[in-house]
């Protein structure tokens, strides 16, 4: 069979970036039986962009399928994948990002990520598990901190480039104003969701500073983020 051979894009860090990847999210999540051996067909098929996140939990079953490719021999090497992965809520704040990171790359057993994103502008209580959060568990998102310190996560080599998703113009302009490496990702949803409508006006702001957008497209079943969106209204003010 020939290889099928995926364009990629160059992000403003200076790494390349398949521009077709596999989301790993699935409410409810099949276990790791049923995941593994489906990374492990997506890679034999090609597939060479796999986008994780903390909040997804399917972390360990990718890192085991990446294991597993290598071994087999259906990757030369780790270098051939481009993974990402998601800081979520709990854990944005200057003194959690980086060992939310290590945690992340001890459950993907990898010693870095391609790319690492703040996965929404926002932070909440510690104890709060996944989405089932209300407005009394918000805390202050100290977007400044948080954005240091997931630089400093570039510095020390976990991560080759950073991001951010779901941010609006606001906060990605808010952002830029204290970054010392700007984010060379900004993933959003789009296509059939509120969150496709701030899309231009997101993009030429990532335009002009020489970064990425990237969209995440749901097949057969709709995504839905609770109590936030990617528009320039309130909710993600």
């Amino acid at each position: 069979m020939k290889k099928t051979e995926i364009p990629e894009v160059l992000l403003s860090s200076g790494h390349k970036m398949p521009l077709i990847g596999m989301g790993t999210v699935a409410v409810p999540l099949p276990p790791p039986e049923t995941l593994v051996p489906v990374f492990i067909n997506a890679i034999e098929s090609g597939y060479r962009h796999f986008d994780s996140a903390a909040l997804y939990g399917s972390e360990e079953s990718l890192g085991q399928a990446v294991a597993e490719a290598l071994d087999r021999g259906l990757l030369s090497s780790r270098e051939d994948l481009s993974i990402t992965s998601k800081l979520w809520c709990p854990d944005a704040h200057r003194d959690l990002v980086l060992p939310a990171l290590k945690k992340s790359l001890q459950r993907l057993r990898l010693e870095y990520v391609d790319l690492y994103l703040i996965h929404m502008p926002a932070r909440v209580k510690q104890e709060v598990e996944g989405l089932n959060f209300s407005e009394e568990d918000l805390l202050p998102f100290d977007i400044k901190g948080t954005w240091e310190a997931m630089e400093e996560c570039s510095r020390l080599g976990l991560c080759k480039s950073i991001g951010v998703s779901n941010f609006s113009s606001k906060k990605i302009s808010q952002l830029l104003e204290h970054a010392t490496i700007s984010p060379a990702v900004n993933q959003i949803v789009t296509g059939g969701n509120e969150c496709g409508m701030a899309t231009e006006k997101i993009g030429r702001i990532m335009q002009r500073e020489r970064n990425s957008r990237e969209c995440m497209v749901s097949f057969g079943s709709q995504w839905s983020f609770l109590g936030f969106s990617c528009s320039d209204g309130e909710s993600n003010s």
